[in-house]
């Protein structure tokens, strides 16, 4: 899943951040406030940021969510 995070097109990678985003705050409460989430958070909001500033490579901010994604996942 992590290589394929790194093929999609800008459009693609911002609906895969904003629906992480969605989960995330879906989460339970009690889980939500835990540090490693809360920066899991912040490092989807501040990399769909990237994607919509003109200029920015989609396909650098994609790199980042794959390797985000696999930390992540351990």
């Amino acid at each position: 899943m992590c290589f394929y995070c790194r093929k999609l097109k800008a459009s693609e990678l911002e609906s895969v951040l904003d629906r992480l985003n969605v989960y995330l705050f879906k989460l339970p409460a009690h889980v939500r406030v835990r540090k490693e989430e809360q920066e899991a958070r912040t490092s989807l909001i501040l990399m769909r940021a990237k994607v919509s500033q003109d200029g920015e490579s989609h396909v650098d901010v994609a790199e980042e969510m794959g390797e985000w994604l696999k930390e992540y996942l351990r």
